[in-house]
């Protein structure tokens, strides 16, 4: 780089300081890098190696990662290894490493946020929210979070969205102004006004995210099995209560009745929600549907479907599957899926969930 100090190892070649930083990586010496002294210093040149690593320009590349399971292209291993120098930055407490980390992912969460509808009229505002965000994201980053290799993004993303769906929860209990009801108000995203809270609460949410991201990495992490969970999150009867299964059952049967372009609908209802790719998971995705009237909590086995991406026909077979189910195959399904959950299982992958401050 022009100008470069005498640590550096790659005057005037970022793209050879990012080969060597993967290489550094893969070999468990990134604390031997230069860009580490140069985050330590603040230096610019070292902060747009590290941005260009985590977000490469390309409206695929800002904030979607792979899963830590998936072998890793050379565009996703540089990806990993920069996210993990942000980490690392965070750990040693290097100025350059935060600020690259609030240039690389600030249009993510810009983006987001507008995607949940909420602008300077809000309350709390836009400006107020990214603000949460980012301040909730350092304080999480500092206390050393565990984030598996290449998963930054995803949990930039699960923090952005657990903060707009609290803001919208406090939006949501303002009362309105007549004004307000004149112009139209009700159009928004939300349910707003104090008549009638939202069907599922964000705690209630990021548990069941929680939860569903356990089963999905463990040998029980079956669409039927997520799906059954699903029921009994939106129910609301977590703690390790009986789940009403006749009455989900029941639910199944009624899905599987339903028209097949009333399924269509509830199908582009949910492509049309999840196009812009900023759910960090399909409980969130369900529970905004849910709590913006776009689905019934019933019909949470097509948001599933969809989600994952089946089509109708797909879909259909999926619930004749369902209603195939004997009682006796529910409830071992469930005993199953609850021992996959257990503290104690180790049926779960390494890493810790993302985290939404």
């Amino acid at each position: 780089m022009t100008g470069s100090p005498p640590f550096c190892q790659h005057p005037g070649d970022p793209e050879g300081c990012e080969k060597g930083l993967v290489a550094a990586w893969k070999q468990v010496r990134l604390a031997e890098h230069c860009v580490v002294e140069g985050l330590r210093q603040d230096r610019q040149p070292c902060r747009d190696v590290l941005v260009k690593g985590l977000y490469d320009g390309s409206p695929q590349g800002e904030g979607e990662d792979r899963s830590a399971e998936s072998p890793l292209s050379g565009r996703e291993a540089s990806r990993a290894a920069c996210q993990t120098v942000v980490l690392l930055g965070y750990e040693q407490d290097l100025p350059g490493a935060k600020h690259a980390f609030v240039q690389a992912y600030h249009r993510l969460v810009r983006c987001i946020i507008g995607k949940f509808g909420l602008a300077e009229s809000s309350i709390p505002s836009a400006d107020d929210v990214y603000q949460d965000v980012f301040l909730g994201l350092h304080k999480h980053l500092c206390k050393g979070a565990s984030i598996d290799a290449g998963m930054l993004g995803a949990y930039v993303r699960q923090a952005t969205v657990h903060a707009c769906f609290r803001a919208r929860r406090a939006e949501s209990v303002r009362p309105e102004t007549l004004e307000e009801v004149a112009a139209g108000a009700g159009q928004w995203v939300w349910p707003r006004g104090t008549v009638q809270k939202p069907a599922m609460e964000p705690p209630d949410i990021e548990a069941w995210e929680q939860l569903d991201w356990q089963l999905s990495r463990s040998d029980q992490g079956d669409l039927i099995n997520r799906i059954i969970l699903a029921h009994k999150c939106v129910g609301g009867q977590r703690g390790g209560k009986k789940l009403p299964v006749k009455e989900m059952m029941a639910d199944w049967r009624h899905l599987a009745g339903r028209p097949e372009d009333e399924l269509k609908r509830l199908h582009d209802t949910v492509a049309a929600t999840s196009g812009g790719q900023v759910w960090t998971g399909i409980p969130v995705l369900a529970a905004y549907l849910i709590n913006g009237r776009l689905a019934q909590p019933w019909q949470v086995p097509v948001v599933f479907a969809s989600a994952t991406d089946m089509d109708v026909g797909e879909t259909q077979a999926l619930l004749q599957r369902l209603v195939e189910l004997s009682e006796e195959a529910v409830y071992a399904r469930i005993s199953r899926l609850k021992a996959a959950l257990a503290p104690s299982s180790g049926g779960v992958g390494g890493g810790e969930q993302p985290a939404g401050e």
